[in-house]
């Protein structure tokens, strides 16, 4: 999630707890504490760092019990007053729970976390919320406002519902995959993949990628009009190409890793492409809200080899000129009206 948003959970946690806890200074170290996982930023001086970094191991959930032993010993030894009703086992718990909330966040976003390092790189995701989410910022305001005013069975109410809203969120995202299939079942091989993620405004809004051999197509549906926009054709870069590119550097490694393979080219010159993961790509529209990037490579004319390699925002994306091809336009989706 981004970082208002963790800035209010820290604050939500905070006003949860009974006033006897709701000592000086901790609201301001509940927001540090709620954005600590994303330290890891700093240490990002490059972009290959940052691929390699963020959301790498201090998003561990082997790394949180380690780590809230320093911050809970902190926190009771220099900044909050000497003479509190805290005992340094219920700050070490809360010091635990702000920094796995963040992780959580994270997670239920379309942008994997590598939650088991340093055993495994993998990254975890559970796609139920696009990156911001105004209704969760919402909800964390009205949840704050009710426990600072200690109406602490509202706040809590809201607390249970922002846990299980993510998940509910990707159980409505399932049901559209299978209607997915269903509907482009003519498109559909064996070998075919269908990915469904959040748009801005999800669980309302889905975007849908469908991958076979040599296609990429891409769709946004509306659950809510029961709509579908045009499918969009892109054709899917040669699997040779991009392991020609990856073997050139890390760093087109672990771009490649974070666009999960699913990379498009947004414009093509004489001696230069730029690439970007085909999900950042905005259906029909700007890209609102999205903070990933494309990828510029310069090559040699006649033999592939890099030059240069230029990241750039994916805001802007909308200005390129994508190669793309709309195959059909758009239609109602009889069987989403179960939702």
């Amino acid at each position: 999630m981004d970082t208002v948003t963790h800035c209010l959970i820290g604050t939500f946690t905070y006003s949860l707890l009974p006033r006897v806890y709701k000592v000086k200074n901790l609201l301001l170290a509940s927001i540090v504490l709620a954005n600590i996982p994303d330290i890891d930023v700093l240490f990002a001086y490059t972009q290959e760092l940052y691929l390699a970094l963020h959301r790498g191991i201090t998003h561990s959930i082997f790394l949180v019990p380690l780590i809230s032993l320093l911050f809970a010993y902190i926190i009771m030894r220099w900044i909050i007053p000497k003479e509190t009703q805290w005992r340094y086992a219920t700050m070490y718990g809360y010091v635990v729970l702000l920094l796995m909330e963040h992780i959580y966040a994270d997670v239920v976003t379309n942008y994997g976390t590598m939650i088991f390092m340093p055993f495994s790189a993998i990254r975890i995701r559970i796609p139920g919320l696009f990156i911001i989410d105004l209704v969760v910022i919402a909800l964390l305001i009205i949840g704050s406002i009710l426990g600072f005013k200690r109406r602490y069975k509202g706040a809590y109410s809201i607390a249970v519902l922002l846990f299980f809203y993510p998940l509910l969120s990707y159980g409505i995202g399932s049901f559209v995959e299978q209607s997915v299939h269903t509907r482009y079942a003519p498109l559909l091989s064996e070998k075919s993949r269908v990915i469904v993620y959040p748009a801005p405004f999800a669980p309302l809004y889905w975007n849908v990628i469908i991958e076979d051999d040599t296609t990429y197509y891409q769709t946004k549906i509306n659950i809510v009009t029961q709509s579908i926009t045009p499918l969009i054709q892109y054709s899917r870069l040669d699997d040779e190409f991009i392991e020609s590119l990856k073997k050139q550097g890390r760093f087109f490694q672990l771009y490649s890793a974070f666009a999960d393979d699913m990379l498009v080219i947004t414009k093509r010159d004489a001696d230069k492409i730029s690439l970007a993961p085909l999900y950042t790509i905005p259906i029909g529209e700007k890209a609102f809200g999205n903070t990933s990037s494309f990828l510029e490579i310069t090559l040699h004319e006649k033999d592939n080899v890099i030059e240069k390699i230029d990241l750039f925002p994916a805001i802007f994306l909308w200005r390129y000129d994508t190669p793309a091809i709309i195959v059909e336009e758009p239609f109602s989706l009889p069987n989403m009206s179960a939702l």
